[in-house]
């Protein structure tokens, strides 16, 4: 199949101004790994998994996360060299299924960045609360939500490069932190640091094992952003692939470890009932007794600046498939106006801001808990969405592939259909698991994932011809 015509990778028109950027492979992995918001993920998701998951067996559901995504990436990887042009997940599913079913895809990812972002708005709010509330400032979650979303419009706003530059310096020092958690733990451990039941089939594929594994699939949801800033990138046909599998394996191995290490230090049999005791506080008294309170006190503040940097990375994701909708009519074309003077996707990113202040707000004034109910309710949406494209992409590298009678039968078939069978899979039990995050009986609320379905049916019907 050709090409399909009108997307981002052609000229814009009626003088509009294109992207650009000067993106390098380091940037590129770093952008996806800031979506994946290190010591948000460690600090404030594990937690969530802990208490509603598998509990200690969160683990073995971050290892199988990483070797689906490892699987999928190897395969997501040559297909964005042999297909030129920008888009990521529902451009290529345009160039293999048809633009139909790339405009339906492209609305579920945009849906789902939405959600995400919100999500992450909330989370943001909540830690800067719990934050100063150490110190006997009593403000409300609400309002620092409300600030996360006005600073996140004005850098997304911005050129692409002045984010990159803002979000490096944060992912490096998260990463230093959470190194230092896993050598400390070892150090006082030992051994007994990595507990053969964190992974042992019995403890990993018991009740709550889905929420486990969208807890660890969620730390990966930043992978199809790569592609998105094809147009932005110094040398796209190497740094994108480059970048893709340097940041599984760098999510993989970090999260893997580290999630380890902390059954390890509470206790295969204890973790889970002390996750639901101190929620919010789980991971820094982790850290606090291994590290020392200045450091546990340190990645507090930096549990806040990661869930930022993570909306960010959300927010660009959001804003740049509002664009190429824009160029491709599905939405309205003023949105596919970048900016002249930073060309960034600007009228995008203000209505993705529009409708991620709307998301965030009426739970808001419902007075909805952001910690235990908003949160994970509005992450799990988000990734069902996210997982569910990054199977259908697997799906269309092995079609693609087989098409050319490509002869790499690794990376072409074996490595691509292992991703799309567990990813398929996983996509399945986070959707049956979802009522659990709601805490909710309500029909409506609990249906919400058949909203991904309607979206992705409506794009399907209201798409252009080809």
């Amino acid at each position: 199949m050709s090409e399909p015509a009108g997307f981002v990778s052609d000229s814009l028109d009626r003088g509009q101004e294109g992207l650009r950027g000067n993106l390098t492979a380091r940037s590129i992995t770093l952008l996806i790994v800031a979506a994946a918001s290190p010591l948000g993920v460690v600090i404030g998701q594990s937690t969530v998994g802990f208490m509603l998951g598998n509990g200690p067996g969160l683990a073995g559901a971050f290892l199988l996360s990483g070797l689906l995504i490892l699987c999928f990436a190897i395969g997501y990887s040559a297909l964005i060299r042999d297909i030129p042009g920008a888009g990521a997940f529902y451009y290529y599913l345009s160039v293999v299924f048809g633009r139909r079913v790339g405009t339906g895809a492209a609305l579920v990812a945009l849906t789902s960045y939405l959600v995400l972002s919100a999500a992450l708005a909330v989370g943001g709010g909540y830690f800067v609360d719990l934050v100063l509330q150490t110190m006997n400032i009593h403000v409300g979650w609400k309002w620092f939500a409300l600030g996360f979303i006005v600073a996140v419009a004005i850098l997304g706003r911005s050129n692409i490069d002045i984010a990159a530059k803002f979000l490096v310096p944060l992912v490096l020092a998260e990463f230093g932190i959470i190194l230092l958690l896993t050598i400390a733990i070892i150090y006082h451990k030992g051994l007994a640091a990595f507990p053969y039941e964190a992974v042992a089939p019995s403890f990993v594929f018991t009740k709550g094992f889905g929420f486990s594994m969208m807890t660890g699939l969620s730390a990966f949801i930043g992978i199809e952003t790569a592609a998105l800033y094809v147009l932005e990138a110094r040398n796209p046909g190497r740094a994108i692939p480059r970048a893709t599998l340097g940041a599984v394996l760098l999510i993989s191995v970090s999260y893997v470890a580290c999630v380890w290490a902390i059954v390890g230090d509470l206790g295969v049999h204890s973790i889970q009932a002390l996750a639901t005791k101190e929620q919010g506080d789980l991971i820094l008294g982790v850290l606090g007794r291994n590290t020392g309170e200045v450091l546990a006190s340190v990645a507090a503040i930096m549990v806040c600046t990661s869930t930022f940097a993570c909306y960010l990375a959300t927010h660009n994701a959001a804003a740049r498939y509002v664009f190429t909708l824009a160029q491709n009519g599905t939405v309205p074309r003023t949105f596919a106006a970048a900016s002249s003077k930073h060309g960034s996707p600007a009228r995008a990113s203000l209505l993705v801001t529009v409708c991620v202040a709307l998301v965030v707000g009426i739970p808001a004034l419902l007075n909805v808990d952001p910690y235990t109910v908003l949160f994970p309710s509005a992450m799990a949406l988000g990734t069902i969405g996210i997982i569910a494209l990054q199977a259908a992409v697997a799906i269309a590298t092995v079609i693609h592939f087989r098409r050319k009678r490509d002869r790499r039968l690794w990376v072409s078939l074996i490595y691509p259909a292992i991703g799309a069978i567990g990813l398929l899979t996983a996509t399945w039990l986070v959707a049956e698991n979802y009522k659990v995050l709601t805490g909710s009986t309500s029909p409506l609320l609990n249906g919400a994932p058949f909203l991904l379905l309607g979206l992705f049916t409506y794009g399907v019907l209201a798409a252009r011809p080809e």
